[in-house]
């Protein structure tokens, strides 16, 4: 495994047989660039076929709240798909406000559907501590609970 913390995952019954997959997409995030920012959809641009959404989320919400990855609300221009501010919290984006792209310099109102979720690598990612291991093992049996 390229993220030695994912093997910590191996003894999940149901991500098991979407480690690898998801060892494979987080090594093509990290040579293709994107590790500092990338759409949670990512997989279907890189051709993963094999990966179920629901899994990918959730594995992704479990590296997020242990700063394996950081997550983060971007407002986009309507008219230039540009992201004009962006804060890890929605509340403190300018929705229903009108503001001034700072890339078409147009006066746009922002509203919800502007929003894009984006995510990107820490430097904890490839780091399988004594600590990663345990948070892994606990979160595995909950998710086979479910």
């Amino acid at each position: 495994m390229f993220f030695p913390a994912l093997e910590l995952l191996r003894d999940s019954e149901k991500l098991d047989s979407s480690l690898e997959a998801f060892d494979k997409l987080l090594c093509a995030i990290q040579n293709s660039g994107y590790d500092r920012r990338f759409n949670p959809r990512v997989y279907k641009y890189f051709g993963f076929r094999n990966i179920y959404e629901k899994d990918w989320v959730y594995f992704l919400d479990i590296l997020t709240l242990h700063n394996f990855l950081d997550k983060t609300l971007e407002l986009e221009c309507p008219n230039y798909q540009r992201n004009m501010c962006a804060d890890t919290q929605e509340g403190n984006l300018p929705l229903n406000k009108e503001i001034t792209c700072p890339h078409c310099f147009n006066a746009v109102t922002t509203a919800k559907r502007d929003i894009f979720l984006t995510y990107g690598f820490t430097n904890k990612l490839a780091d399988a501590s004594e600590g990663c291991r345990d948070f892994f093992r606990r979160e595995v049996r909950s998710y086979q609970h479910r």
